[in-house]
């Protein structure tokens, strides 16, 4: 796991690995900068 699915597990919240959890259509439209990695994603719709 990561440490940004760690923190969605310890919240309670079910986090994706990847964009796995956004719909695709927006996938190319989520980037990160510099040497980030974009490493696990939230439904917050579904969660909420």
């Amino acid at each position: 796991m990561t440490r940004f699915l760690d923190a969605a597990s310890a919240a309670k919240i079910k986090g994706e690995s990847g964009k796995q959890a956004v719909k695709a259509e927006y996938h190319a439209q989520i980037m990160v900068k510099g040497d980030a990695k974009f490493t696990g994603s939230i439904d917050l719709d579904a969660h909420f």
